[in-house]
């Protein structure tokens, strides 16, 4: 399976026999040409940077029968999404959907708490959304969120060092410069190693292919 990160929280996932997941095409995101043979969107919260109709329209103009999960926020405010039961598995496609987690973090007192998804992909990458939910289960890839206005780097390295995954692949990044991703990839990378992780962090449109060893 071939994972791209594009802009932001967005990566797209493509299984060898061309099916293909999104997750979080958001307003940050510049999505690529091809929209071909997507399945599944999965929307894991109702934010602009996760969740924007103007990219997902692009997504569902080429894939009318794509299916979308999303949280309850998005799945009120889009009658075809579905919001999923907590770890049942949905099989789209060639790809199997497993959804976990509850609530986004916190992002100061006066605000509500809205609902956040996360989804594991395959048995293989797990996507936490805006949270630290770990997935009840060891997965071999895992996406976490790097900066963010909710985002304090203690717990986001607390978060990589519990994980029971082998590499960490960082997302949610559109608000570091090119400057200050370099500072907070070097506490990631850093706690990464002490607890036998690998860190990789992709560039918008860099891609890797996910193994099971």
């Amino acid at each position: 399976m071939k994972l791209t990160k594009y802009e932001h929280a967005c990566v797209f996932l493509e299984n060898d026999d061309g099916d293909k997941v999104v997750i979080d095409p958001g307003i940050f995101t510049n999505l690529p040409g091809d929209l071909s043979r997507i399945v599944a969107i999965v929307i894991t919260h109702e934010h602009p940077d996760h969740f924007f109709s103007e990219k997902l329209d692009k997504i569902l103009a080429q894939n009318p029968n794509a299916q979308i999960f999303g949280s309850t926020e998005v799945v009120t405010k889009l009658n075809q999404a579905t919001e999923p039961e907590k770890l049942k598995i949905y099989n789209i496609g060639s790809f199997s959907l497993e959804f976990y987690g509850d609530e986004h973090e916190l992002i100061r007192e006066s605000l509500p708490i809205i609902k956040n998804l996360g989804v594991c992909i395959n048995n293989l990458v797990a996507y936490p959304g805006d949270s630290y939910a770990q997935f009840p289960r060891p997965v071999r890839y895992l996406l976490t969120p790097s900066s963010g206005p909710w985002l304090r780097v203690r717990e986001a390295c607390e978060f990589i060092a519990s994980t029971k995954s082998d590499v960490i692949v960082p997302t949610h990044d559109a608000l570091l410069s090119d400057t200050g991703i370099d500072v907070y990839d070097f506490h990631f990378a850093d706690t990464a190693k002490q607890t036998s992780k690998t860190y990789q962090r992709l560039r918008p449109s860099e891609s890797i292919i996910l193994s099971v060893t």
